[in-house]
């Protein structure tokens, strides 16, 4: 599956599916990482 991201600095958190990260690359590794436990439960 596919999933689009947007990637804003300071948003609002989006219910069921939150990640955060230093840098985009890691705000994006923390991202898969969440949808897939989201998936996963």
């Amino acid at each position: 599956m596919r999933y689009t991201a947007i990637l804003e600095k300071g948003c609002p958190t989006l219910r069921g599916c939150v990640a955060q990260g230093r840098t985009k690359q890691e705000a994006l590794k923390n991202l898969k990482e969440a949808v897939s436990i989201i998936l996963n439960a």
